[in-house]
């Protein structure tokens, strides 16, 4: 069975971050997929384009309604997901530690 982690950061602490940050960050989430491809856990990913870039899908009464730009509902961010085959809950959330994603034990 493979599961799926989804990756969610705020896009504006992106924005703010300068270049030496961003590609420290962009290497820490390289070591981790690296990590996860070496154990064999690692099935695919993708980074997600920005909210900027979406379009939002609605249906009312039957009718589908469609808008640029991103729901307007507060919430996080998905940035990426990482699909993996991680057998049980607890190598799962093992993982999730893992990440470089804020809120993670790695983050920390």
């Amino acid at each position: 069975m493979r599961y799926l982690l989804m990756i969610c950061l705020d896009e504006t602490s992106y924005a703010a971050m300068s270049p030496e940050e961003a590609a420290a960050s962009m290497a820490a989430y390289g070591e981790f997929w690296e990590q996860m491809s070496e154990r064999a856990v690692l099935q695919g990913g993708e980074r997600l384009r920005p909210t900027s870039d979406a379009t939002t899908v609605r249906v009312r009464d039957g009718e589908v309604i469609t808008s640029d730009g991103r729901s307007r509902r507060p919430r996080s961010r998905s940035a990426a997901t990482t699909s993996s085959t991680a057998r049980t809950s607890t190598r799962r959330l093992k993982w999730r530690r893992r990440s470089p994603a804020p809120g993670s034990a790695r983050s920390k």
